[in-house]
């Protein structure tokens, strides 16, 4: 089987390349693949550098514009020769974000579309339900000027979700994990066919355990607050609640802050939220921010943390919920998207209201306090994530996706 992948990023063809990857679950899932010998698969990718066909790589040209309704006309062109080049049995295109997906109407060739994020499920919870006045006043003279902020980026979210969902129409063959992605196929596309693929995880998280004896009682790590989607802010409002009876919690979370990241001339409103919070609740003390981390050092802060939260406002299946579970920390997430097709309340993690940050406190403190709940959630939480991640069973899955579209659409 030949499979020509369009991702909007590049993935690494070895783990001895340099620069920024696709998303670690694509990478790990190409190298996964790639190594069957009945499978060859092709990565088709914007940039500027030249094309190597007969290593299976190309690029193609994307001009990036914050609104759109339509793939650009060049990127089309590019598109439609790379297919003609390459000839694959089957286009497997990498979310529906960017609408690539809209070439299978203009080509012989059959389209699967693997499901990710969705814009027009994702803007109306960007702004994390914070007011809009304190976005607004804590807007930069840089966000301005630019027009990149908080409020730029749902506006343009919203404009983009006419796309997407024109994309989704466009299809018929779908990738996805949980009941929130399929029935968002759903209802644009009643008639598609939809298959499930789940997610590979980095090696590292594979070989990570977590064991109670070993934890910093107390800690709490989380994986981003680059967006308020992210809920960072509803973690930092759980922690004066948490320290009353837990003075020493801290929560640990890649990433800096810096003084010009604040900024009211160079920084960003959602950093600026972030800093305003740490200092009104005095939590200077409680927060490390750990710069970049690679696999290895959060499979190790996994190991040695008392409860991953995630606390966004919208997620399908989160890659860092994913580790964290592989590893068997405990979680404590929100329910929101897809994260109810993962985490089951009180059966393999603990779920707090989304946006509410006192049934946080409550879900962690909880696990602060009952050793018994926290390995018996760690222990099942670690069952269902290897499960769930298991490289062998997703390499199955993916093979028979893949030849299960290509007999069909032989027999059409």
């Amino acid at each position: 089987m030949r499979i020509l992948w369009i991702t909007h990023e590049p993935i690494r063809q070895s783990v001895l390349e340099s620069g920024s990857s696709s998303g670690f679950w694509k990478e790990a899932l190409y190298h996964l693949l790639q190594a069957e010998k009945d499978l060859k698969i092709s990565l088709a990718y914007p940039g500027t550098g030249s094309s190597n066909p007969e290593k299976g790589v190309y690029t193609f040209r994307y001009r990036n514009s914050p609104l759109f309704t339509d793939l650009p006309a060049v990127t089309r062109g590019d598109l439609h020769a790379i297919i003609r080049q390459c000839r694959p049995d089957l286009v497997h295109v990498h979310g529906t974000e960017i609408p690539y997906g809209l070439l299978a109407a203009s080509s012989e060739v059959p389209f699967v579309i693997s499901l990710q994020g969705f814009i027009s499920e994702w803007y109306p919870a960007i702004l994390g339900d914070l007011p809009l006045p304190v976005l607004q006043r804590l807007r930069t003279w840089k966000e301005s000027i630019l027009r990149n902020g908080l409020t730029d980026m749902h506006r343009q979210w919203y404009h983009n979700a006419a796309a997407e969902i024109r994309c989704v129409q466009a299809n018929r063959y779908f990738i996805g994990r949980t009941e929130f992605d399929h029935d968002f196929v759903r209802k644009h596309q009643p008639d598609a066919t939809l298959f499930t693929g789940n997610e590979l995880l980095r090696e590292d998280f594979y070989q990570a355990q977590w064991q109670l004896a070993n934890i910093n009682r107390h800690s709490i790590y989380t994986s981003s607050f680059s967006n308020p989607v992210k809920g960072f802010h509803v973690l930092l409002e759980a922690l004066p609640y948490l320290r009353k009876e837990f003075p020493g919690v801290r929560v640990l979370v890649p990433g800096s802050i810096s003084p010009r990241s604040t900024s009211a001339i160079t920084g960003t409103a959602n950093n600026r939220i972030v800093d305003h919070l740490i200092r009104k609740h005095g939590l200077q003390d409680h927060i490390q921010f750990c710069g970049k981390l690679d696999g290895v050092q959060i499979a190790r802060i996994l190991e040695q943390t008392h409860v991953f939260v995630l606390p966004s406002f919208m997620e399908n299946s989160s890659n860092a919920l994913g580790e964290a579970m592989v590893t068997g920390t405990p979680v404590v997430s929100t329910h929101c998207g897809g994260t109810p097709s993962i985490v089951r309340h009180a059966q393999n993690g603990l779920v707090f209201r989304r946006g509410d940050a006192w049934d946080l406190a409550q879900k962690i403190g909880e696990l602060f306090r009952d050793d018994e709940q926290a390995q018996q959630l760690a222990t099942a939480g670690r069952s269902f994530g290897r499960r769930f991640h298991d490289p062998a069973e997703i390499r199955n899955q993916y093979k028979h996706i893949y030849q299960s579209i290509i007999n069909r659409e032989r027999t059409l």
